[in-house]
């Protein structure tokens, strides 16, 4: 499970009905997906690119809440 700390590490990439983009985790949790059910979390990675599991990112910062 990715500590807090760690989360300025971690780039996501947020699925979205027009197109995936690609974000630092803290800004996903700064503005996350609201009201918006489908917008998600898909994958995410490290700045080294080092993959990340969505299993180390916890269920309620993958859905921004």
């Amino acid at each position: 499970m990715l500590a807090p700390e760690e989360y300025d590490d971690v780039l996501v990439v947020v699925a979205h009905p027009f197109g995936d983009v690609e974000v630092p985790l803290t800004e996903w949790l700064r503005v996350g997906p609201g009201p918006r059910p489908l917008v998600r979390i898909t994958r995410a990675r490290r700045r080294s690119g080092e993959p990340v599991a969505l299993s180390e990112i916890p269920a309620r910062d993958q859905r921004g809440t």
